[in-house]
This record gives C-alpha cells, sequence and structure tokens, in this order.
C-alpha cells in the first residue's frame, strides 16, 4: 500500500514538474505562439515520464488555454499565458510566496488535521505513522525528507474523509514543503528538521486517539513553527 501512494505523489510530482517547465518555455517564447509543440512521445523521452504522464500535463495547460489540438495534426501554442494556478508553486520560489502558501495550509490542514480524528481507520493511523517513519529513517540516513514529508500530509488529507484536502495538496505539489522549493538555503533551514519528526508525531498520535482539539492544536503548532522559521530566514537574508 506504501509503495501504491508514493506512486500516486510522484506521478502527480512529475505531472506538475512537466506543466510548470512546458508553461515557462512557451511564456520565453521558445515555443511561440502558432508554433507545434513536440509529440507527446518527445516530450515523453525528454522529461523520462510516460506518455499518460504527458498527456496529463498538456491536458493541464490546455485547459489554461495555452495549447489547442488539431485533429490529425498535433497540439499548438494558443496563447503565451495562461490561467495560473495560485496552488503551484515552483521550485524557484520566492520565500514570501512561500510563507503565503504555508499560511494558506495552515487554514486548510489544521481542520484537515481534526476530521482524520474523527474519520480515520486503523489502517489509516497506520500509515500516518509509517509515514513519519519514513522521514525519521530519511533524516537517519541524511537523505532527502521531502517525498516523505508531503507523503504524511497527504496520508492525514486522506484519513481526513474529504477528498478535496488531497486534491489541494495534490494542486500544490511537493514543492509546497518549502524546504525543497528553497534551494541554496540548506544551512539556513538545516535545524528545523530537528523538529519534524516530534511535532508529526504529536499530530500522527491525536489523530489515533480520536482527539480532534489535540490534532489541531498540533498541527497548528507544526505549521505556525514552520512558518516562525522561514520568517526568520526572510528577515536574516539581504535583499535580492
Amino acid at each position: 500500500m506504501a509503495q501504491s501512494n508514493g506512486g500516486a505523489v510522484s506521478t502527480t510530482n512529475r505531472r506538475t514538474e512537466i506543466v510548470a517547465a512546458l508553461r515557462d518555455e512557451i511564456a520565453r517564447g521558445l515555443y511561440p505562439v502558432g508554433s507545434k509543440m513536440p509529440t507527446e512521445l518527445g516530450l515523453s523521452d525528454r522529461f523520462g515520464v510516460s506518455r499518460s504522464v504527458v498527456r496529463e500535463a498538456i491536458a493541464t495547460l490546455r485547459a489554461a488555454g495555452m495549447l489547442r489540438s488539431r485533429r490529425g495534426s498535433g497540439i499548438y501554442v494558443e496563447r503565451a499565458e495562461g490561467h495560473v494556478d495560485p496552488f503551484v508553486v515552483s521550485e524557484h520560489a520566492r520565500i514570501s510566496t512561500l510563507i503565503e502558501i504555508l499560511e494558506f495550509r495552515l487554514a486548510v490542514e489544521v481542520e484537515a488535521a481534526a476530521l482524520a480524528a474523527a474519520r480515520s481507520t486503523p489502517s489509516q493511523d497506520e500509515a500516518i505513522f509509517e509515514r513519519n517513519q519514513d522521514i525519521e529513517r530519511a533524516l537517519a540516513e541524511g537523505r532527502a525528507t521531502n517525498d516523505a514529508d508531503f507523503a504524511f500530509h497527504l496520508a492525514i488529507a486522506d484519513a481526513s474523509g474529504n477528498s478535496r484536502f488531497r486534491n489541494f495538496l495534490d494542486a500544490m505539489g511537493r514543492n509546497g514543503i518549502p524546504r525543497l522549493a528553497m534551494r541554496g538555503a540548506a544551512s539556513e533551514i538545516a535545524a528545523s528538521l530537528d523538529h519534524i519528526v516530534p511535532e508529526h508525531e504529536r499530530i500522527a498520535v491525536a489523530i489515533a486517539r480520536s482527539d480532534r482539539e489535540a490534532a489541531r492544536d498540533a498541527m497548528r503548532a507544526h505549521l505556525e513553527g514552520t512558518l516562525r522559521r522561514y520568517r526568520n530566514v526572510m528577515h536574516s537574508r539581504p535583499p535580492d
């Protein structure tokens, strides 16, 4: 079950990355308005993903009004700008953008944790604990914790019994985990990693005990602590 969940997260992440890359290339004129886009097979080879993932990315850009299909001819650039999904976080996002996303997550995920405490099944409780253990193992082995951290929050969203919470996190993608998007700031945020496992543990325990208020409080404390740490990073850095 854990592997299946990880595969779903990975597919969503890759689709989001492809959408962001193609959107950027279209905006910069690498694919001018009216030009033909590479084939699904070509994009599949370029990004190292299945054609179905490429198809989903193309569908996203088509829905944004940037691409148009011509039957029997291919996909063409319709507009250089499209509807920008406010929840898709670029890997080059500014700290201020990450703080805005964290503030929004605070409003959403606190209630998701409370609903998970009220509705989770024993297997979902177990999955939440397992995702936190994945983070602990990654830290012990010196590996990045971003995917495991994202999977932990996805597990809580799933346990809430409301698919909209999962939809929001999927739309945001793993770059919504700030330390992934903040490339080049590893030394400034390394200390925050010490807080992740115990903060997540308190959330998981509250959910497993069906304690809605404790789950709310634990998730709020976790995200507010993250916000505080990233505000400190922003205030300590020289302006761009």
